[in-house]
């Protein structure tokens, strides 16, 4: 079933999930401001409304294409990528090659990120299928934000060279390198916290130490983080109770 059927199968569902709707959307269309708008206001029928003009506005957007793999950096690397479609919020476009060596040192390292957002974009689609509680999805929407931002800003950059010649901005890098940082100091944490069950000694040791790293890196940017997530953090003696690390 295509992205186009789903959405006319909730359109004309008799209870109608807001979660549902709401990804949906997030997948057929790249407009932030309606998506956060949604997100906030919890309004069935403004997200009705707006899958309805999607449906008659831009049919051919929403026949959802097979996923092409990211199969690993060097193949990306290897190879002139057409740019494919995006699973979310980012803009689809027509398919164009991008030769990565002839990008800046800066960008080329942005380009190589792209694969790994879109890894763990599809990652978070998967959970939030898995999500059992408004909250859960909810956190998982707001990660999802975080990952779509990293990756609009991070094709806008390459674009804007490709364009116009010009580098991206130093307040434009800054943001691009922060959403990664973010992402990448996350996704460390969970899956630190999942391995330490098999470590021990020494190894133990060197992974808590790492995690540690990332966490003190997400309080220094004032990120939040998952009640659950924090509370392991305590229950490994990665952090202390009185931790300055926030909870969403």
């Amino acid at each position: 079933m295509n992205l186009k059927e789903q959405i006319t199968e909730w359109l004309e569902s008799e209870e109608k999930d807001f979660n549902q709707g709401l990804q949906l959307y997030i997948e057929a269309s790249h407009n932030r401001s309606v998506m956060l708008y949604l997100q906030r206001k919890n309004n069935h029928e403004k997200l009705t409304y707006e899958l309805q003009k999607l449906i008659k506005q831009v049919p051919s957007r929403l026949e959802k294409q097979p996923a092409i793999p990211f199969a690993s950096r060097a193949a990306i690397n290897k190879q002139s990528r057409n740019r494919v479609e995006e699973s979310s919020t980012h803009k689809i476009l027509q398919p164009r090659k991008i030769d990565r060596e002839k990008l800046p040192e800066d960008l080329q390292k942005v380009y190589d990120s792209i694969g790994d957002q879109y890894k763990i974009q599809r990652n978070i689609h998967e959970k939030m299928k898995l999500a059992d509680t408004d909250e859960s999805r909810a956190q998982l929407r707001e990660q999802l934000l975080e990952v779509d931002d990293y990756i609009s800003k991070a094709w806008n950059a390459i674009d804007l060279f490709i364009k116009t010649g010009q580098e991206p901005k130093s307040e434009d890098k800054k943001d691009v390198d922060k959403l990664k940082a973010i992402n990448s100091a996350r996704s460390y944490i969970s899956k630190g916290l999942n391995a330490l069950e098999k470590l021990a000694g020494k190894k133990k040791e060197e992974r808590i130490a790492a995690i540690s790293e990332r966490v003190d890196l997400l309080i220094k940017l004032d990120v939040s983080v998952k009640a659950e997530t924090r509370a392991e953090l305590i229950s490994q003696n990665v952090i202390k109770e009185n931790s300055k690390l926030k909870v969403d």
